[in-house]
């Protein structure tokens, strides 16, 4: 019998746990369907979104830094946005429109992120069975209610460092 290599070792070694049985996951949304919703409400969208989808996925630990890190989002697209303006040379240039690039900017890299983060995950979901869930009332809840709140945010500090 020849010796076994190291990739044949690597193929037969099992990459599942125990912590992605598909029975501690309900109704998950696909991670990159939700970054279509992120890049339209923000960054603040995008952590309620993927937090939630997260606590679908079961797991729960992850809402908090999630939603974290769509707050530090927001804040620094509001300071990106004051300092591209403090430039002379794009000193005319349109206040909320350049916050508004700063936050869709913010969001893409944010559900880019959280999108690969959660992609594996999901295939284990779907792949045992599971249904994909509905996004329409809660994705449309977030887009309208956490994304205005994520820009007031982000319009805030890119005032207050101006």
């Amino acid at each position: 019998m020849p010796p076994t290599s190291q990739a044949d070792d690597e193929l037969l070694r099992p990459t599942l746990a125990a912590s992605d049985d598909p029975a501690h996951m309900r109704a998950a949304w696909n991670p990159w369907t939700l970054a279509v919703l992120a890049f339209l409400g923000g960054p603040l969208t995008a952590g309620v979104l993927y937090g939630e989808n997260f606590r679908r996925l079961g797991q729960k630990e992850r809402l908090a830094p999630v939603l974290g890190a769509a707050l530090l989002a927001c804040a620094l697209a509001g300071f990106a946005a004051a300092r591209v303006l403090a430039f002379e040379r794009f000193a005319e240039l349109d206040e909320t429109r350049t916050l508004r690039f700063a936050c869709r900017i913010a969001s893409a890299l944010l559900a880019a992120l959280l999108a690969s983060l959660q992609a594996r995950r999901f295939r284990v979901f779907t792949g045992g069975g599971g249904e994909e869930g509905s996004l329409w009332k809660f994705g449309l809840a977030a887009l309208f209610l956490a994304g205005p709140l994520g820009n007031f945010l982000a319009f805030g500090v890119q005032r207050w460092t101006s």
